[in-house]
């Protein structure tokens, strides 16, 4: 049988991922800032005899400049930087509207038309990164905000301006309104697929872990054991663990008493075997171990290791308990149940001696 390794990562893994991400994110967002840089460059040079634009260009590069320095400090928050760009583009085309605006000379239908909208869709794709680094929710209002806040500073000029003017305005108003919403729409279907997604996540982690321990079911263990035994000049022992007398334990002191023992002694295992060790819930008490890269006295070592810890370990209510194990090492053209078949047995043999015991095969 193929083994697909179940698609659920661990909270490390999940850091590992999340890790993965923002280095990406810091990545494309240096490149976007590093190529922004010449044009900005070039067209405050354009306008530097233009003490306004002088100003605001220079602003924005050295907007752009700091938060090239923080994508560049992995110590410093993405999201800090995230905002301070939204920040910046919004004070610049505010500036840059207000100054259009309320400078006469721009007020003639050519010059005005052409800059107001290369502000108006800037802010277009403005929103689209609010979208991207706002929940959709909270962009939607920042997005609302500006574009009411762009309609409050035109109010004063209004009864100025020329009715092809104000139709040129509602026009570009409508515009950006619908790519506000748009881009909503986008955000929400993104995050319904995201959603969806989860979902089926968490389905194949209910079919894949063991519910009330956390690691690995017997469907999940047996593939990736199967897997492991593929892999060339590799030694494994398999081991079978069993909790002794544990039915007496549910019998007496109750299910939840036996199901807090359960994850106790998965943490055990937990702590005493390395990374690349497996462990899943085989069944009721009892558990499967995969031992990689040691020989048969060091997988012994560490089980009775296991053993010790196990039999000094006060439980839940003060209870102490036991585990006998029966382990075997992997031999060339082994199968999965021809190696568990001699660790089941193995374990049999550890029972029949007394419990709490060691036996390999």
């Amino acid at each position: 049988m193929k083994f697909s390794r179940p698609a659920v990562p661990s909270p490390a893994g999940l850091r590992t991922v999340f890790r993965k991400q923002n280095k990406f994110k810091r990545h494309a967002y240096l490149w976007a800032v590093l190529l922004s840089l010449p044009v900005i460059t070039w067209t405050w040079l354009l306008h530097f005899d233009i003490f306004f634009w002088r100003v605001i260009y220079g602003g924005l590069l050295v907007g752009l400049v700091i938060a090239g320095i923080g994508l560049l400090n992995p110590n410093i928050p993405l999201r800090w930087i995230e905002r301070f760009i939204i920040l910046v583009n919004f004070a610049f085309l505010l500036s840059k509207y207000i100054y259009l605006l309320y400078n006469p000379s721009s007020h003639e239908l050519g010059n005005w038309s052409g800059e107001i909208q290369a502000v108006f869709w800037s802010s277009a794709i403005g929103f689209i990164l609010v979208y991207i680094f706002f929940e959709r929710r909270i962009a939607l209002w920042i997005c609302i905000g500006q574009i009411v806040l762009f309609l409050l500073v035109t109010l004063p000029l209004f009864s100025g301006f020329s009715d092809e003017i104000l139709r040129e305005f509602f026009r570009l108003e409508t515009r950006l309104i619908a790519v506000a919403f748009i881009t909503l729409i986008l955000a929400k279907a993104k995050d319904d697929l995201i959603e969806t997604q989860n979902r089926a996540l968490h389905v194949e982690t209910l079919a894949y872990l063991d519910p009330l321990t956390g690691v690995p079911n017997r469907r999940a263990l047996s593939q990736m054991i199967e897997k492991r035994m593929t892999e060339p000049s590799i030694q494994l022992g398999l081991v079978v663990a069993d909790l002794d007398f544990f039915k007496l334990i549910n019998d007496t002191y109750g299910h939840d008493t036996g199901d807090a023992i359960l994850r106790e002694t998965v943490a055990l295992f937990k702590g005493c075997l390395r990374e690349r060790d497996l462990i899943g819930r085989w069944g009721g008490e009892e558990f499967v171990i995969l031992l990689q890269d040691g020989n048969t006295a060091a997988h012994i070592q560490t089980i009775e290791r296991l053993r010790r810890n196990i039999e000094s370990q006060v439980f839940v209510n003060g209870l102490r308990v036991t585990c006998s194990f029966g382990g075997s090492d992997y031999q060339r053209g082994d199968t999965f149940e021809r190696l568990f078949f001699r660790a089941d047995q193995a374990l049999y043999a550890a029972k029949s001696k007394g419990r709490n015991r060691i036996e390999w095969l």
